[in-house]
């Protein structure tokens, strides 16, 4: 029993520094598509960060990505990604139990 406890916090702690390294990882990738001014790609950057976010259950934050992505979208992205974005915040909303706004 012993060996399946620690086995299970290994794979917990792995899985969790496995999350943050993605986040910093697309954290650097969205201020480089920033920088060459690439629109689209800060769009699609931004909507995986938000999805790496919830994966490691920080919902608020992960909003606070689809959001920011969505202001993207509204200036200069397709119509499709807005819609996208819209439904991401939409769940997010209903897992920080903010039911009334989803």
């Amino acid at each position: 029993m012993r060996p399946l406890i620690l086995f299970l916090l290994l794979s917990i702690c792995f899985n969790s520094s496995r999350a943050i390294d993605k986040i910093d990882s697309l954290s650097q990738v969205l201020a480089a598509q920033q920088k060459e001014g690439d629109n689209l790609g800060t769009i699609l950057t931004l909507k995986k960060l938000g999805e790496a976010y919830h994966n490691n259950g920080q919902y608020r934050e992960a909003f606070k990505q689809y959001q920011k992505g969505l202001e993207q979208s509204l200036k200069t992205g397709p119509k499709e990604e807005e819609v996208r974005l819209k439904i991401k915040m939409a769940i997010e909303l209903f897992w920080i139990d903010e039911y009334r706004d989803a």
